[in-house]
């Protein structure tokens, strides 16, 4: 069975927007191979996911970040609104690997998660919330092999 397709029109950091005519968008689920597709008649929001756009039109897959999103779904439409900057990822023909980045974040949040027990300052608790948003991309783009890919190819 083929999945319905939508207008897909995303409105990102504060007055930018594209628009796919022809596409599907599912969110991940669990940090792992599994994703949740938008459907008809639906609305919701989220703090920071990974999307994933099947655009029928080019017959191309793309991967963005989004956080502090909301969307809604009418029949042949998708409205997602967030102010994140927006960023297309696509899967790389070859491996990426990002182990060392994802090894160095860890010790990051782990020094700070450690100091947090005797008191974290306001810049450092700042910084450890920023170093898991970071670690989750991280972990994720290795997951999936994304790198940044051109809209316009």
């Amino acid at each position: 069975m083929s999945r319905q397709t939508f207008k897909l029109l995303i409105n990102y950091d504060f007055g930018k927007s594209i628009i796919f005519n022809k596409a599907d968008i599912a969110i991940n689920y669990d940090e792992e191979k599994q994703w949740i597709y938008l459907d008809s008649n639906s609305l919701g929001g989220f703090g920071k996911k990974l999307f994933r756009i099947n655009d029928y039109e080019k017959n191309k897959t793309w991967y963005i970040f989004l956080e502090n999103v909301s969307f809604i779904v009418s029949e042949k439409t998708i409205k997602i609104k967030t102010d994140s900057q927006v960023t297309f990822l696509e899967q790389a023909r070859v491996k990426v690997d990002l182990t060392k980045l994802i090894k160095e974040k860890r010790k990051q949040i782990e020094y700070l998660s450690a100091i947090k027990k005797i008191g974290i300052n306001i810049d450092n608790y700042l910084r450890l919330n920023d170093y898991k948003q970071m670690l989750y991309e991280l972990e994720l783009r290795q997951l999936f092999n994304l790198v940044e890919g051109d809209l316009n190819e």
